[in-house]
């Protein structure tokens, strides 16, 4: 994979990631019926600020991580410039839009934290949130369904983004949730025990995704593979490594269920950053992979 394209994989790792924390968390904990939506009842940080305000610096680093990419950083605003035909100028509205949301929710939280306790207007602003993230994720794998790349343009593309939305956002949630459960209101609120359970089941799709739908190399990629392209020598190791990645991602997330101990929460903890740098792992030998294939058929 070319140097160049590294600032791409950690930019689409970023925003799926903010895309999946402010999906099952943001929008649940809005609706959860608790007026003042996860408030620390210590004075600290309501649970919505903190969220928001992880989720717009992921934003803001990933926007910065994308100008990297551009031959000439300083003329990115033209990439803009045609939303009505190009799938790329719609991602970047929608990640600036998601960004603004998320970081005007965080400000308002901030500066009036008694308007959490008016849920309509905040469920308002969480649902235009969300669908803006849930916009950009969309935008970000039309970019890559190309009709000139037809080993892109497949159903694998849309389920590797999906699954690392989830497993990446369900675990940071997981690890911010665990962290705040001491002197956050919990009612009502996702908890960490649903965030990982919700991360197990996104480690067992990814696993299947790798294993059958990888183009050239899975199980059903490999069927449309044509002699010209067939998969590199790079190509299988790969896929074996995140395989392995993802089974310890899933060990990790059971062995936290099981054996949690609210005595412990420092020691429940340690195995939620074991998963989340085994799913961070993952993620990226994922979209290597992803660009590999494409390198591999010399487009």
């Amino acid at each position: 994979m070319a140097r160049r394209e590294w600032p791409l994989v950690v930019f689409t790792l970023l925003g799926q990631t903010a895309v999946g924390a402010f999906g099952l968390t943001a929008v649940p904990l809005a609706f959860s019926g608790r007026s003042a939506a996860g408030a620390a009842e210590a004075g600290g940080p309501s649970l919505m600020f903190v969220l928001c305000a992880g989720v717009a610096a992921l934003l803001a680093v990933a926007a910065v991580i994308s100008f990297l990419h551009l031959g000439r950083p300083w003329l990115a605003f033209h990439a803009a410039d045609n939303i009505k035909r190009s799938w790329l100028s719609r991602e970047i509205f929608c990640l600036i839009a998601f960004l603004f949301l998320a970081a005007g929710l965080a400000a308002w939280l901030w500066l009036r934290p008694e308007s959490a306790a008016r849920p309509g207007p905040l469920r308002a602003a969480v649902v235009a949130a969300g669908l803006s993230g849930l916009a950009f994720l969309y935008s970000m794998v039309r970019v890559y369904m190309l009709e000139t790349v037809p080993v892109w343009r497949n159903i694998h593309t849309p389920a590797s983004f999906l699954v690392s939305a989830l497993l990446l956002g369900s675990l940071g949630s997981a690890l911010v949730l665990s962290g705040l459960a001491d002197r956050t209101a919990q009612g009502g609120v996702p908890s960490a025990r649903y965030q990982a359970s919700v991360a197990l089941i996104a480690a067992a799709a990814g696993l299947a995704v790798t294993i059958f739908l990888t183009p050239l190399a899975g199980v059903f990629g490999a069927r449309a593979a044509t002699l010209r392209a067939r998969p590199g020598k790079g190509i299988v190791p790969l896929i074996a490594v995140r395989t392995l990645l993802l089974a310890g991602v899933g060990a990790c997330v059971l062995i936290h269920g099981i054996g949690a101990n609210p005595s412990a929460p420092m020691k429940a903890r340690l195995f939620l950053w074991t998963a989340l740098a085994g799913a961070l792992a993952a993620a990226g030998v994922g979209r290597w992979l992803f660009y590999a294939v494409y390198d591999r058929i010399g487009v």
